[in-house]
């Protein structure tokens, strides 16, 4: 097992730099090598454009056209997705093989494990999003400047914050067993109920009016904003949205954390 590996190489190793290094490579590596994991993340977004961007390309919405928003919003679901249930079902399922409490035995640093996950995750993120980009440029006709490009990958990876914090919450309060279940039934109504995806001005009433408040909505209007096609509302009040959730995403995470911690070790 990679994991197990990354233990006994990294802490063989004197440098703490290169103890992190050896461990984001392995993390990194055995990411790559779950197909569970790497496929649905690589191949929906994409899929989504296909099924929903190309037919659409001809029309605008939101001062937009239509591919274009929705190439955006399909990037948005890709880094929510991956961050909020790649974090929290693989959380809940080390905790249920005892991963925490062999960490605990071993001297490597629980927070170099932590950072390592951080960036594998990033790294199948910009890789579906990637895959997405040229997908909407050769199928789509897709067409921005470059700084739009750059600026909405940016925008995608300030998204993550938020979800990683989420899926803390859904690994330390939910099992092994259950964790997949709940992760769904707290991601698909973000999902659908935000304007990610489908557009806000085609959502219900009720649900335009809750969409406000979730925290997915504000992560795909930070994305939106840089293609000019987000709402009145300014760019640095969906920051504050975004911060604040993080902040209580931590918050209840680090209570998790501590419930799990005295459960497990008194």
């Amino acid at each position: 097992m990679v994991t197990e590996t990354t233990t006994a190489s990294a802490t063989r190793t004197n440098s703490p730099s290169a103890q992190l290094g050896y461990t984001i490579y392995a993390e990194v590596i055995r990411t790559l090598r779950i197909p569970a994991l790497l496929i649905p993340s690589l191949i929906f977004p994409s899929l989504f454009f296909i099924l929903f961007g190309i037919p659409n390309k001809q029309y605008n919405i939101a001062s937009a056209n239509a591919a274009t928003f929705l190439m955006v919003s399909y990037g948005c679901y890709a880094a929510m997705s991956t961050s909020f249930l790649s974090f929290g079902i693989g959380t809940a399922s080390e905790r249920g093989m005892g991963w925490n409490r062999l960490l605990r035995a071993s001297p490597i640093n629980p927070l170099y494990l932590f950072f390592a996950k951080l960036v594998s995750i990033v790294t199948v993120i910009l890789l579906s999003v990637l895959l997405l980009y040229v997908v909407s440029i050769l199928l789509g006709k897709v067409t921005l400047p470059l700084d739009q490009w750059f600026g909405v990958t940016g925008m995608l990876l300030v998204g993550v914050i938020p979800f990683v914090a989420l899926g803390l919450v859904l690994g330390y309060s939910a099992g092994p067993n259950s964790a997949p279940a709940i992760g769904n039934l707290i991601f698909i109504p973000l999902s659908f109920f935000s304007g990610i995806l489908i557009p806000v001005q085609f959502l219900p009433d009720f649900a335009r009016g809750f969409a406000k408040y979730t925290p997915s909505y504000h992560v795909g209007q930070l994305a939106w904003h840089v293609i000019g096609a987000g709402d009145s509302t300014s760019l640095f009040v969906h920051l504050l949205w975004v911060a604040g959730y993080t902040l209580v995403f931590v918050w209840l995470a680090l209570i998790a954390y501590r419930r799990e911690e005295r459960r497990t070790f008194g």
